[in-house]
Order: structure tokens, then C-alpha cells, then sequence
């Protein structure tokens, strides 16, 4: 069995790497939760920025839909727009729908995972 003595006891030498292996770990953890707590703290900016902008997104999309009925109402070239403006929309409301799920798995599979490790993480540093 490599690095024990034959009396069944670690090396010193080995004593005092792991030791100083396990420092440089809880080190390294300390420096790691302040960019953790900024990444976290960035990412709920950008999901509430996403928000916002999903709902202007949705209202400027309503107000083009309108534009396109009435549009399509009407005789000669400016139907043709209407279309036009029907399926530009249509292609949008994809885009929405889209921007939607990145804002709900933003917050569903990575800040509110990362936060709660995060918690459990400081508790557990504190600790060591």
C-alpha cells in the first residue's frame, strides 16, 4: 500500500499535503462565492430585463395584429400589406414564445438552482 508505513499510519509528509490541499479547497471556495453571488445577481437582472421585455415585445405584436386586420379589411394593394403583416406577426408570436421559455428555464434551471446550492454552499464554508 503506497504512502503507509508499515504501522498502518499516514506519512507526515502526506499529513501535511492533504492538509494543505484541504486549506487551498476552503480558499478556493471563499474566493468562488462572491462571483457566484454576482452571477446569480446578474442573471436575475437579466431575467427580470427579459420580462420587460417579452411583455413590450407581446404588446408591440398585438398592436401590428391589429394593424394587419385592418389592413386585410380593406380593398386593393393595402390587403396585400395586411397579409404581408399577418404572417410577419404570426412569425413573431414564435419569437415570443421563444423568449418565454429562455425567461422560465433562466429562472427554473439555473438561478434558482444555483441560489439554493449557493446558500448551501456559504453555510457550509462558513463551517469549515
Amino acid at each position: 500500500m503506497s504512502g503507509t508505513v508499515s504501522s498502518g499510519w499516514i506519512d507526515p509528509e502526506q499529513i501535511n499535503y492533504l492538509s494543505g490541499l484541504f486549506h487551498q479547497i476552503v480558499e478556493d471556495c471563499k474566493a468562488e462565492l462572491p462571483l457566484l453571488n454576482e452571477f446569480v445577481g446578474k442573471s436575475l437582472k437579466l431575467q427580470s430585463q427579459l420580462v420587460s421585455t417579452v411583455a413590450v415585445f407581446g404588446s408591440f405584436l398585438d398592436t401590428a395584429q391589429k394593424v394587419a386586420d385592418s389592413a386585410m379589411e380593406t380593398k386593393g394593394s393595402s390587403a396585400n400589406i395586411g397579409i404581408c403583416l399577418e404572417t410577419i406577426v404570426g412569425r413573431h408570436r414564435v419569437m415570443e414564445v421563444h423568449m418565454k421559455t429562455l425567461t422560465s428555464l433562466l429562472s427554473d434551471c439555473l438561478t434558482q438552482p444555483v441560489q439554493t446550492q449557493l446558500d448551501r454552499w456559504r453555510k457550509k464554508v462558513v463551517q469549515l
